[in-house]
């Protein structure tokens, strides 16, 4: 199952978009996790792409507002 998760906080040291993926079926591709460029990370059977956009102010429980307002943290 892969899910993408938008954090509603953003504060410093939390990711503020977040996917998650099985790693298996890109191992078996040939991917090596030791490789990963920045922003992916695998553990635990588990592919991730984060991003954190900086330190934002507020919050916001709307996916769509909070995604969008994730990106212009960092601006």
């Amino acid at each position: 199952m892969t899910s993408l998760k938008i954090s509603s906080d953003y504060n410093a040291g939390q990711d503020d978009v977040v996917m998650e993926t099985p790693l298996e079926p890109f191992v078996r591709a040939g991917l090596d996790a030791s490789r990963l460029p920045e922003g992916f990370r695998a553990e635990g059977g588990r592919l991730y792409l984060a991003a954190d956009y900086g330190d934002g102010t507020g919050t916001n429980d709307k996916a769509r507002a909070a995604l969008f307002e994730a990106v212009k943290a960092d601006a």
